[in-house]
């Protein structure tokens, strides 16, 4: 106001603008990041912008892993291994994320292809292979089918439930 003044001369104030207060205050709580959230987030945001088919499943499949490193997935595989044994827990990777997304989700079902698919075991086991097969051995026959009619569809659910 008063540079105005020395300049233009004298100057007529009908509004003045404010800022609240309250705008400048902290938060007292800090709000906890969710680490696990953050990275299901980051990892599925990247493999959605992998232009390539095979590049794009494998980054799919990345946020499989993440949930294999979560404290929740671990219980439920220890829990898993003491009933069937550790050999049958290696074998059955598709029945514990199977149990895995529907404790921490509450995923049953999903949408493809504008149909209402319930969410299996058997289907998960077919996307780890796929992605066995991918690796291991430059098998690409299955990927797109079951990149866009199962594993995208499954993983939009849990970044939906998030």
């Amino acid at each position: 106001d008063n540079a105005m003044n020395m300049y233009c001369g004298s100057i007529e104030m009908k509004t003045r603008s404010a800022i609240d207060r309250k705008v400048f205050k902290l938060p007292k709580k800090i709000k906890p990041q969710n680490e696990h959230k953050d990275k299901l987030t980051d990892a599925f945001l990247e493999a959605l912008r992998c232009k390539d088919k095979i590049s794009r499943y494998i980054l799919l499949y990345y946020l499989f892993e993440i949930m294999y490193g979560t404290d929740e997935y671990q219980v439920l595989k220890e829990k898993y291994k003491l009933t069937y044994g550790k050999e049958q827990c290696k074998k059955d990777r598709n029945i514990i994320l199977f149990q895995y997304l529907q404790q921490e989700f509450d995923l049953r079902e999903y949408s493809s292809l504008g149909n209402s698919v319930m969410l299996d075991a058997d289907t998960l086991e077919t996307i780890i292979k796929t992605r066995n097969d991918l690796t291991h051995r430059g098998d690409q026959s299955k990927v797109s089918s079951l990149m866009y009619n199962h594993l995208l569809p499954i993983l939009q659910e849990v970044m939906r439930k998030l």
